[in-house]
């Protein structure tokens, strides 16, 4: 008779439960503003309490950031709903608007993302293992905690990813109307989200083509005929969603870029202004770096890897990543030596994930190059997904050693994850 401590769906309960409880404590417990620019984020919010449009460029009603921009001008929908909806909470049950509030909508985004991840079937890829990833890095828990724009946007990637896992094995042209309407949607409000995120739309959208291409029945030429009236379909709920900020306002404007480029000049702070920017981290590029200048001279590498985990100005001992990249190296490891005997699928997300993984490094060193040097770990979070597929490794793993070696390190990293979380937040924070 088989003896297991403790049944997957328990332990799935468990850890969804610590992670709204932990989330919850840090929104409820920790002072506005840790985040650098929290404050940004929530001013944004409650600007379109009872709007529904921004304003025009250079607005006196905005606040500005030290680079001359505000969050309110970000084409990011998801002010103007969690605005509206803090706006209907007072009105109706006379909810005071207040940052906490906003912490709150991610904490309950948090719960909705990490419950369809966790208790989703298993299939060629193993989603809920990606849940688990998600509960072993504290920099997740930080993000749904505090007043921000990037749970949404992680959350729709994740939205987006769990409907293509879903249908990849029906070709595109045979899917329920209501489920290309949702995926048209989803993708609609990831163009009007964090400009980063759109990087994510590269892994379900391949893996819906390749089921298409691969299950079809028909020739290439049919299938392209077929699939017309499915994208034009895809397409309607995709542009209504995202032509009034991405299109419209911008036109509404007039000279949308001369605008903004005095508005930057007119409220940046001094050594951020667009004419003369003095500050060091400022456009590098400008000043003689290159990609190698930078990288030699800079820890770039390092410190996007930290942020990435946990935070930005190493505020845990460096003992703890000493021991949580060998264990993630471990864990890609394992995944390298299932990959002959791993599905085509899984082979096939896999690689498209490292494609992916490299992009999206890319325009995050493109960007402290060019704009402004931010080795930022939450940059890389559109890659959340492929990075999760290549440490969780093929859902069939037939040796029960590399199985208990894979509970074992999971079980390593996410109490790693909690002590991190009790050490910054209860003793630094509070």
């Amino acid at each position: 008779m088989k003896y297991r401590l403790i049944s997957l769906t328990t332990a799935k309960i468990l850890v969804l439960f610590a992670a709204i409880f932990i989330s919850s404590s840090i929104a409820v417990f920790s002072r506005f503003n840790n985040r650098s620019d929290e404050d940004r984020h929530y001013h944004g919010f409650t600007y379109f309490e009872g709007k529904w449009w921004p304003p025009n460029l250079g607005s006196e009603e905005v606040s500005y950031s030290n680079h001359g921009v505000s969050r309110v001008y970000k084409s990011e929908i998801v002010y103007i709903l969690y605005g509206n909806l803090s706006h209907i909470l007072t009105q109706t049950l006379n909810i005071q608007s207040s940052c906490l509030i906003y912490r709150f909508f991610n904490v309950a985004l948090f719960f909705v993302t990490l419950t369809a991840i966790l208790f989703s079937k298993v299939g060629e890829i193993n989603v809920p293992s990606i849940g688990f990833v998600f509960v072993c890095i504290p920099r997740v828990y930080r993000i749904y905690s505090y007043a921000n724009s990037d749970a949404w946007a992680i959350s729709l990637s994740i939205f987006i990813f769990l409907l293509a896992v879903r249908y990849y094995s029906t070709p595109l042209f045979k899917w329920k109307s209501k489920a290309i309407l949702l995926l048209g949607a989803l993708t609609g409000l990831i163009f009007v989200s964090k400009e980063n995120f759109l990087i994510s739309l590269i892994l379900p959208y391949s893996l819906i083509a390749y089921g298409t291409l691969k299950l079809a029945d028909t020739k290439y030429e049919k299938i392209t005929h077929k699939c017309i009236k499915t994208l034009i379909l895809l397409a309607v709920p995709a542009l209504l969603i995202a032509s009034p900020l991405k299109i419209f306002y911008p036109l509404s404007q007039g000279d949308y870029k001369k605008l903004k480029r005095e508005m930057k000049e007119k409220y940046a702070a001094e050594g951020f202004k667009p004419s003369n920017p003095y500050e060091a981290s400022i456009k590098l590029k400008q000043k003689g770096y290159t990609y190698i200048k930078l990288l030699k001279e800079h820890p770039w590498i390092e410190k996007t890897a930290k942020s990435f985990w946990g935070y930005r100005h190493g505020e845990r001992p460096e003992w703890i990543y000493i021991v949580i990249f060998p264990i993630g190296l471990l864990l890609l490891v394992l995944t390298l030596l299932e990959f002959k005997t791993a599905s085509p699928t899984f082979r096939f997300c896999l690689l498209i994930s490292l494609m992916i993984i490299g992009i999206n490094t890319m325009a995050s060193l493109h960007y402290s190059l060019h704009i402004d040097y931010e080795p930022e770990g939450r940059y890389l979070f559109p890659s959340l997904i492929p990075i999760s597929l290549w440490i969780t490794g093929k859902p069939d793993i037939h040796s029960k050693p590399q199985k208990i070696l894979r509970v074992i390190l999971f079980a390593i990293v996410y109490l790693l994850c909690i002590y991190s979380l009790w050490l910054f937040f209860w003793h630094k924070l509070l």
